[in-house]
């Protein structure tokens, strides 16, 4: 997988137009891109310790390292692949071979994001709480609603035995 890394920030570094990367870098803030960085890896380091908790749950042991490389692995794919998923689908990947259990794996990467779009979702309803007249915006309160009825039907599935009977039969076609 190293070499695979190299390979691919090889030919970023190849396609790269440097002359007009300079120029962006010389607007940068060096202390706001450290704070940054530094909450970033604190985001990462909080969901690797919920998704350790999962992994628990399964009687799965890996160590906090493994899933924060395994996460950082999930975000350079997520930066190169089309879509959002692709570096879940890697991490999963990964995570099942260590563990011997690619659905185990999927369970915990699938309950590790949804958990971060019931707190992103918890967020925004508090930010529409405190700033009312955001919701105002027919677009904002429309991409909420949507948000929030994605997220009930999600847990309407997983929470339902009607649901959960009905999809047994189906993937079982």
């Amino acid at each position: 997988k190293a070499l695979f890394g190299l390979l691919l920030l090889a030919v970023l570094i190849w396609k790269v137009e440097w002359e007009e990367t300079m120029a962006v870098l010389a607007n940068i803030s060096v202390p706001w891109i450290a704070a940054l960085l530094m909450i970033s890896f604190v985001l990462v380091w909080i969901s690797c310790v919920k998704w350790r908790l999962f992994l628990s749950a399964r009687g799965a042991t890996v160590s906090l390292w493994s899933l924060q490389e395994l996460y950082l692995i999930g975000y350079f794919f997520n930066n190169f692949a089309p879509g959002s998923v692709g570096g879940d689908v890697v991490r999963s990947y990964i995570l099942g071979a260590h563990i011997k259990s690619q659905a185990g794996s999927f369970g915990t990467v699938f309950l590790e994001r949804f958990t971060g779009m019931v707190a992103l979702m918890g967020m925004a309803l508090v930010a529409a709480f405190i700033r009312p007249e955001f919701l105002a915006n027919r677009v904002l309160f429309f991409l909420l609603a949507l948000m929030a009825a994605g997220l009930g039907f999600v847990l309407f599935l997983l929470t339902s035995a009607w649901a959960q009977q009905q999809a047994k039969r189906l993937f079982a076609r």
